[in-house]
């Protein structure tokens, strides 16, 4: 399956559920390919590969926690907020619920007195973190290279 937001190529939208695959050709599935035209095309989640990653990452939050997940793994609740200056409890319930929501943390809940939670990233979380590293990579390069050698 071929998903790309530049409306010029061809899309496959066979595994997305936009073409009726009942079709049958000499008994074998056809696959439909269409080209987009630019004017009238809709960057929807289903023919846009970016927006459907960035509802999983998308938001303020989510990759600072991703990336302090990574680094302390496992990481609990307050060291998740102290790490993450700025953000709110409610903000960080929020983000953790999200994340655990969409595959991206697993959360172990020991049955202790007072009860301990931790947060580790899953195998789907994990495949995020190139691009998790990329943005660091960039930020060290354009924007904090100035501000520490200067």
């Amino acid at each position: 399956m071929v998903l790309n937001c530049k409306p010029t190529v061809y899309f496959v939208f066979l595994q997305v559920g936009l073409i009726n695959v009942d079709r049958m050709k000499n008994n074998t599935i056809v696959d439909y390919q269409y080209v987009i035209d630019k004017k009238n095309f809709i960057y929807t989640e289903e023919s846009c590969a970016v927006r459907a990653t960035m509802k999983i990452i998308g938001g303020k939050w989510k990759i600072i926690i991703m990336h302090i997940i990574n680094n302390e793994s496992p990481a609990r609740f307050g060291e998740l907020k102290r790490k993450a200056e700025g953000i709110t409890q409610s903000m960080l319930t929020s983000v953790l619920r999200e994340l655990e929501d969409d595959g991206v943390l697993n959360r172990k809940i020991y049955a202790e007195i007072p009860p301990r939670v931790e947060y580790t990233l899953t195998a789907l979380g994990l495949s995020l973190l190139p691009i998790v590293t990329a943005m660091a990579e960039w930020g060290l390069e354009n924007k904090l290279k100035d501000k520490y050698q200067g």
